[in-house]
């Protein structure tokens, strides 16, 4: 090619739309001729192709930030400048993450192949044939598809993070759906029975009056207790009236009473779920009253949950208490509640950064009561008066609230007579009570 390359020849041979043999021609002369190579623009031609796979692999880099960022990388690969530190961290990551180490690994080869150290001189003899130093535009594409490629499987690989994450959080909220929907069924199916069950009694009620009851025999702690057709009570020969009374209520109508469940007050803390379909469930105390005065709180896990933290409020007094971080489903006070106020408390679960709190904002607030020194002296008093009978402690606990305590007499009462379907109609009938709290 005689003479200077024009300003057209060379714009068309930047942009390769020259035929191949003038483009060959085009390389040798850029590679003799200084002032056409000059004009060309010489290597910054080349350090606008790496700022361009360094740029876009810029943009890939938020997807891992707790890597090296690519421009230290890039800048690392090249030899600039880097502070000692940032070097020794470099150096110290590529050891232990694979992922960087590939990176630089691939921007070391491109580098290579354009030859940054080298840079392009005039030939002074033009006429002596020797390999061009020069990039031909088969080594131009070669390198620009490799950066092209590299950047298409960084973002392939972020994407594919990015829908995995969202795929697991998918499946954690479908199985936490499932399992409510488990719940929900099996509870309807329970009060499904209870109302067949009320509506035989109200049958019998339009038949003409109450058929002849058949007799109750159960074995209570090593007492036999029997209720005849009549309704006559025996067994309870040394236990107080007023207890005799309610176990008698309790056999005919084949049900125990929950007194005192619901308390009012205003709401129960300072935490509500904001409507999420992702939360968890407060499982005790809730809708109770508690014996003790430092009462054990306990909630089913979130799964992928990093901490939890207790929120428990005096409704009476208006005063809060806040648990530590702590990674357990339960959480005891270290001082003792008031006895005879109402409390209402809530749980904020941690994870991903997000904050997930219970109950949620459709659930009804968590509330429960410590009971008051003189119900519990009287507690004291019946369970001296029992005798050791489950049957009138867990009527009892039933009716100054106390559920848990109440559900626990009751469960040794069944162990005790397996083919009573009385008692098991009176457990039944303190778990819908719990459930409808």
């Amino acid at each position: 090619m005689p003479g200077h390359l024009s300003e057209q020849e060379l714009d068309s041979y930047n942009r390769r739309l020259l035929p191949v043999d003038q483009m060959l021609a085009a390389d040798e002369h850029l590679a003799a001729c200084q002032s056409c190579y000059e004009r060309f623009g010489g290597p910054e031609k080349l350090e606008e192709l790496y700022s361009f796979a360094r740029t876009d692999l810029d943009r890939a880099e938020g997807h891992q930030p707790e890597c090296v960022p690519i421009e230290m990388l890039g800048q690392f690969v090249n030899r600039e400048p880097l502070r000692i530190e940032d070097r020794d961290w470099i150096e110290h990551h590529l050891a232990s993450c694979e992922d960087c180490a590939q990176l630089v690994g691939d921007l070391r080869g491109i580098r290579s192949d354009i030859d940054w150290d080298n840079p392009i001189e005039p030939r002074k003899d033009a006429a002596v044939t020797a390999p061009s130093k020069f990039w031909t535009p088969a080594r131009v594409m070669g390198a620009a598809a490799a950066a092209a490629l590299l950047i298409a499987a960084l973002t392939t690989v972020a994407v594919f993070q990015s829908e995995f994450r969202q795929l697991r959080e998918r499946i954690s909220e479908l199985q936490q759906g499932g399992e409510r929907l488990e719940r929900e069924a099996a509870a309807s199916r329970d009060l499904g029975n209870e109302v067949a069950e009320l509506r035989l009694e109200i049958e019998r009620l339009r038949g003409g009056g109450t058929p002849p009851r058949e007799e109750v025999l159960l074995t209570d702690g090593g007492r036999r207790i029997t209720l005849d057709s009549r309704g006559n009570l025996a067994g309870l020969d040394s236990v107080p009236a007023n207890y005799v009374s309610l176990v008698r209520e309790a056999l005919i109508d084949e049900r125990v009473r929950i007194v005192d469940a619901r308390f009012p007050g205003q709401t129960a803390a300072h935490v509500r779920g904001s409507g999420d379909v992702e939360s968890f469930r407060l499982s005790s105390p809730v809708g109770a009253a508690v014996l003790s005065e430092r009462p054990v709180f306990k909630w089913e896990p979130l799964p992928g949950a990093e901490r939890y933290v207790v929120f428990v409020r005096d409704l009476t007094s208006d005063v809060e208490i806040e648990s530590k971080a702590i990674t357990a489903t339960e959480w005891t006070p270290d001082s003792p509640l008031v006895r005879g106020h109402t409390y209402g408390w809530a749980v904020e679960a941690v994870k991903d950064g997000r904050r997930i709190h219970a109950p949620s904002a459709q659930a009804a607030d968590a509330r429960f009561k410590i009971l008051d020194k003189a119900k519990v002296d009287e507690l004291s008093r019946a369970k001296s008066a029992s005798g050791g009978s489950h049957l009138v402690m867990g009527i009892v606990y039933a009716r100054h609230g106390l559920v848990a305590e109440a559900e626990a007499e009751l469960e040794v009462l069944r162990t005790e007579n397996p083919k009573s379907q009385v008692v098991g109609r009176m457990v039944k009938s303190l778990r819908l009570q719990r459930r409808a709290r």
